[in-house]
């Protein structure tokens, strides 16, 4: 073999496969795809590295060529792995580093190439909660009210990354409030994120929706609530949904309560009408019966076996009788109004 088949042997890697951010608890593929150039030019051995440890090899001029070396969070599935994938089994966040594929020809060149790629395993948050300080389970807010939602993301690594929805709607950040992060000594981090609102803003039929995304890296949590507006307490907003036909009604009722109370005749009879049928003409039953002479002992009120009165149409006068007899009872009703008297009349 000739200086210039040495030359003309090369090893190339055409990609390198490693998940930047696999969540813990996870299996990965590692792949490390290359190609051989030259004549006859054959694979010496692929390693695999993370960091200065060596995990994995693949000789492939050897009759068992697969070899693997177990480190802090590195587990091989020597079943699942070949000359240019590696399978790490249930990966943790020791396993985070920066992994090395090496591809090596054969000698006595021994051609060689080389690439890099950091990994971190996440820990997602370990709960994603929704909570209102000192309301009950679900929430329930009554009209003017300020509605303040916390969502809190506990025990994550990296920190991650909280969004509001309202209603589906991802809320603008004048309506959020941020809280400051806590970190523990693994380095996890639990972060909070408020939403402000006023009811019965965004409240339909009574009910608001609101969603907490917990983003990290590729992975996320969510957690869906349902808040309710106390109906019993919109009532002083209703006035916003008003027309004005019915504040106008509003005005008409009271003024005629007034009306009534003071016992003036309303301005427009349009304004105020009283069925004839179910009350008596306002100046029949505002102004009394002027006094009658001598002859005339005054309205009588006749009344029936059930006691209800007569109507006014039906009502009798009768004279002083000429001596007095044993009667039927009934009672006087002068324009004064004083207290009942009882006469005698003839039958």
């Amino acid at each position: 073999m000739g200086l210039g088949d040495f030359r003309n042997k090369t090893v190339e890697i055409t990609s390198l496969g490693v998940p930047e951010s696999p969540r813990v608890g996870q299996d990965v593929s590692l792949t490390c795809r290359f190609k051989l150039g030259g004549s006859d030019h054959r694979l010496y051995t692929v390693n695999w590295w993370r960091g200065k440890d060596q995990f994995y090899t693949y000789k492939g001029d050897t009759a068992e060529p697969k070899h693997a070396y177990t480190f802090d969070g590195i587990q091989v599935k020597m079943e699942a792995s070949t000359a240019e994938t590696v399978v790490l089994e249930g990966v943790s966040e020791a396993t985070s580093g920066v992994f090395k594929c090496e591809v090596m020809g054969e000698g006595p060149s021994f051609r060689t190439a080389v690439k890099t790629k950091y990994m971190g395993v996440v820990v997602p948050p370990r709960l994603v909660e929704i909570h209102a300080q000192g309301q009950m389970h679900p929430p329930r807010f009554r009209s003017g009210e300020a509605v303040m939602l916390n969502c809190t993301a506990r025990g994550s690594k990296p920190k991650a990354k909280l969004m509001w929805e309202l209603n589906g709607i991802p809320v603008r950040e004048n309506n959020l409030y941020v809280y400051g992060d806590s970190r523990d000594k693994s380095g996890h981090v639990t972060s909070t994120l408020g939403i402000r609102w006023r009811a019965p803003d965004h409240f339909y039929d009574g009910v608001a929706r609101v969603t907490c995304r917990a983003a990290v890296a590729s992975f996320s949590m969510n957690a869906t609530q349902l808040v309710y507006l106390d109906q019993s307490s919109s009532s002083p907003y209703n006035h916003r949904y008003y027309s004005a036909g019915s504040q106008s009604q509003v005005t008409e009722a009271l003024l005629h309560l007034v009306t009534l109370l003071v016992g003036r005749k309303p301005k427009s009879s349009s304004e105020m009408r009283i069925p004839a049928e179910s009350s008596p003409p306002l100046d029949e039953a505002a102004t009394p019966p002027p006094p009658q002479e001598d002859t005339t002992v005054g309205q009588v009120s006749a009344t029936d076996n059930q006691g209800e009165t007569a109507p006014h149409h039906q009502r009798r006068r009768h004279h002083p009788p000429k001596q007095p007899l044993s009667p039927p009872t009934t009672t006087i009703a002068t324009g004064q109004q004083p207290p009942s008297t009882t006469i005698t009349a003839d039958a």
